[in-house]
């Protein structure tokens, strides 16, 4: 009675869902997501060869670089405005996901076990118009989506480079993430990149722009001068506002 109330193609997805669940979860195993500090050595030095700025009109430029990176895994789409497969929930992001042979998205609701999705590997959030409020307003979003790296692109004016403010947002950053109802929970990095709406620090021996790993309980800021890449904490950043130009 119950196999004839269920039905033998119920059954068949049933079994479906089932064994590919199992393959994802060993796959899952396998598959390398690159770590945050090679995403920000990657989108450092390919923002400094472009001449990317943290200008608004750089926006789509780079998130072709995330869909154009090396290390993005397979069975990964990039979504994002104006690229290929339109926006979805963030600015950027990776989802894993893998479509059968003629695949059909208007199929009735069982058709749909047919597609693997297994969630977003990377989340990004980019906001270049220097105004503080707008950063941290979608640094909100990034916090509150769930992905397996998370990314923070804004942009500085020439101000608050000079004048050092930079610190104090990034501990009002650390601060939030304390706070969060998640967050609090579980240890999150963030990646957050600040470019200069200007070329203004030019010169390898110099920086341009900064990046710091944020979490609940630690900032990490990376000094990329001279060609020699170090990750350091707010000494070195220190450091660095009495040698920059």
């Amino acid at each position: 009675m119950l196999w004839a109330s269920f039905g033998k193609k119920s059954f068949f997805y049933y079994y479906t869902v089932k064994n590919r669940l199992n393959n994802h979860l060993t796959s899952a195993k396998h598959m390398k997501i690159p770590a945050l500090k090679k995403i920000n050595e990657y989108l450092i030095s390919e923002c400094y060869e472009l001449g990317i700025t943290g200008r608004k009109k750089w926006n789509k430029a780079i998130f072709e670089l995330f869909d154009n990176m090396e290390q993005k895994p397979p069975n990964h789409y990039c979504y994002y405005r104006g690229g290929e497969n339109g926006e979805y929930l963030v600015d950027c992001c990776w989802a894993d996901e893998t479509y059968p042979e003629n695949w059909d998205e208007t199929a009735r609701p069982l058709k749909w076990c047919e597609m693997d999705y297994r969630g977003l590997t990377l989340a990004v959030e980019c906001e270049l118009n220097g105004h503080w409020h707008d950063i941290m307003y979608d640094f909100f979003k990034l916090v509150d989506v769930s992905a397996k790296r998370k990314v923070f692109i804004g942009s500085l004016i020439k101000k608050e480079i000079e004048h050092v403010e930079i610190q104090t947002r990034m501990e009002a950053i650390k601060f939030f993430l304390s706070h969060h109802n998640k967050c609090c929970h579980q240890n999150e990095e963030y990646l957050v990149i600040l470019l200069p709406q200007e070329k203004i620090i030019n010169d390898k021996e110099n920086v341009y722009g900064f990046s710091f790993l944020v979490s609940k309980e630690k900032i990490e800021f990376y000094d990329h001068k001279d060609g020699n890449p170090k990750w350091g904490n707010w000494e070195l950043f220190d450091d660095l506002s009495t040698r920059k130009s």
